[in-house]
């Protein structure tokens, strides 16, 4: 039976046409170990990846702001693994096999270098990993994420590349706008990835929270605001 596994050899990887771009371009990564490739001298090893949805939380604030506790989680197979931005984007969130390893991934390129593109996407996958379990303590984690986003890196923004037949085309967009559509309709078809599912019973339920934590999201325009 054929295993997921992460490769901890730093290969640069093959890019190919990136759906979404993000600013800045930074190098996130540590040395690892491993064994000898006769073919080519490299060191390289494997470690298994996660496919379960059951998760343990190794501190209180793993996976939000500049916590780094995830790094040293022995249930993380990223926290020994050198990746490039390019190998993040392109190669690792692709062959990772399903929202548990994703969050694991982001949540370690995160504590190595904290930014709000990364804090989104651990996020991202600790809601996606809710939906697939159902559990209240990971709602409550990916609220804390989603916050954490909010609180630390308000004006980060991405950009999706839009391919056409007179070359490509570069929209912006503001994170913080992304992560109040996951939060109060994740399945408007504006919303970054599909297949999220409620973090509130009702509408009124996450406009309470959202104003305890100081913001409020205005779903007519789609815009996350900071409150006086």
């Amino acid at each position: 039976m054929m295993k997921n596994t992460v490769n901890t050899n730093a290969h640069k990887a093959n890019i190919k046409s990136w759906k979404y771009f993000f600013l800045p371009l930074m190098l996130v990564g540590v040395v690892g170990c491993g064994e000898v490739d006769e073919d080519d001298g490299d060191i390289i090893s494997t470690v298994p990846l996660p496919t379960d949805t059951s998760l343990n939380l190794y501190c209180e604030n793993v996976g939000v702001g500049a916590e780094s506790c995830i790094l040293d989680d022995p249930a993380n197979p990223y926290a020994r693994t050198p990746f490039t931005l390019e190998q993040l984007f392109e190669e690792l969130d692709e062959d990772a096999p399903g929202p548990k390893a994703r969050f694991y991934l982001w949540g370690t390129a995160q504590a190595r270098s904290p930014q709000g593109v990364y804090q989104f996407f651990t996020a991202l996958n600790l809601h996606y990993l809710y939906g697939a379990s159902g559990s209240e303590l990971i709602r409550e984690q990916t609220l804390k994420a989603y916050r954490a986003l909010l609180d630390n890196y308000f004006d980060s923004a991405w950009f999706l590349k839009v391919e056409t037949p007179d070359g490509d085309i570069l929209f912006p967009r503001k994170l913080k706008d992304a992560v109040g559509l996951n939060i109060f309709d994740p399945t408007d078809p504006d919303v970054l990835e599909t297949g999220l599912v409620p973090l509130f019973a009702t509408t009124l339920l996450a406009e309470q929270a959202i104003g305890e934590w100081g913001y409020a999201f205005n779903i007519d325009n789609k815009i996350m605001e900071a409150l006086e």
